[in-house]
């Protein structure tokens, strides 16, 4: 199997596409969003809906319900792309991704659980310092899409145990991901703290 070029203009392109259609989504201000040019960050942070004090029965709850997210984006995507192109790509391999025991999709759930967590506590730090908007809405989905996706579907395709092809459909797929978490995040925090 022969490796790409370093740059892939293609999906660089694609990833550039979706980029622009997700900001498209959130041009409009969120309620109470700070929209002047000339104020201070310092004027954004707790602009009367997000407190510095860090809640960990806010933070749980928020966990739980953007995990019902994140668990069915993970699904949808496993079962649709992920396993049968694993399946093709690890042919060799007997017993690639099995799905058949509750133990698995209990470490999975976990997993998603864990990943939901982080999701909302980056979300969290990025509100402290820019307040709950867009920005930080944008900064925590796409660090963490960096952080978590990026780097494990890099590496995975680096040492030949995915394709550099399916990049293209599961890093755009994960970006959509990590936004729509952060994004119900700041809902959930702009609703919990009104």
């Amino acid at each position: 199997m022969t490796k790409p070029n370093f740059i892939d203009w293609t999906f660089l392109a694609s990833v550039y596409r979706l980029l622009s259609k997700l900001e498209k989504i959130f041009q409009e201000p969120l309620e109470g969003e700070a929209t002047g040019t000339n104020e201070t960050i310092s004027s954004k942070v707790g602009n009367g809906k997000m407190g510095k004090k860090f809640i960990v029965k806010d933070f749980i709850i928020i966990t739980l319900l953007t995990s019902i997210w994140v668990n069915i984006s993970e699904l949808i995507r496993f079962f649709a792309y992920v396993k049968p192109e694993m399946q093709s790509f690890l042919s060799g391999v007997p017993n690639v991704m099995p799905m058949n025991e509750v133990g698995i999709l209990l470490i999975w759930g976990a997993w998603d659980t864990l990943l939901s967590a982080l999701y909302v506590y980056l979300f969290w730090l990025c509100a402290q310092v820019f307040g709950n908007n867009r920005k930080s809405i944008w900064m925590s989905g796409i660090m963490s899409w960096a952080f978590f996706f990026v780097l494990f579907w890099v590496a995975s395709a680096n040492m030949n145990l995915a394709s550099w092809s399916s990049l293209l459909i599961v890093l755009p797929l994960t970006l959509l991901e990590t936004v729509v978490a952060t994004f119900i995040a700041s809902k959930l925090y702009r609703w919990r703290n009104l």
